[in-house]
């Protein structure tokens, strides 16, 4: 990782680093108290990008519990109305009882999608690529399924 302070390098660091830590280091260098806006990290390895981005989603939209609560709570919801729709689906014998089945979620559902296609809400499997998010998919969950194989 380089430190920069106003555009020059004034130090390279192996590995990732917080800005905190980048900026005690140019202060040490330099002798004099500086500016936090003149200090920048530029990454030079692949692990030190998604590093940064990492930190930057951190600062940005919550810690790791956070975002995994997120997460859990996303998940159970869907389950949840998942479970809702199968079974009023299963019992369902015409049309109207059918769309009737869809209706608790169907107004959180158009709600969530005009949301999406405005462009108001912005989902990261958007930004990554569909593809890109389901080979991470295919290669993680085959790898777990790999180490639960040899256990």
């Amino acid at each position: 990782m380089r430190i920069n302070y106003q555009g020059q390098t004034i130090a390279n660091f192996n590995g990732a680093i917080a800005f905190l830590d980048a900026l005690s280091i140019v202060q040490e260098t330099l002798g004099h108290e500086i500016l936090p806006e003149d200090v920048s990290l530029e990454p030079e390895t692949k692990f030190e990008v998604t590093t940064a981005i990492r930190e930057k989603i951190e600062d940005e939209a919550g810690d790791q519990a956070s975002l995994l609560g997120t997460t859990a709570d996303g998940v159970q919801l869907l389950l949840f109305g998942f479970c809702q729709l199968v079974v009023k689906l299963n019992a369902a014998s015409t049309l109207a009882e059918v769309r009737e089945a869809a209706g608790p979620f169907n107004d959180l559902a158009s709600s969530f999608l005009t949301k999406v296609e405005s462009g108001e809400v912005k989902l990261p499997f958007q930004v990554k690529g569909l593809e890109s998010v389901v080979e991470d998919i295919e290669s993680r969950a085959t790898a777990v399924a790999e180490v639960l194989g040899q256990s």
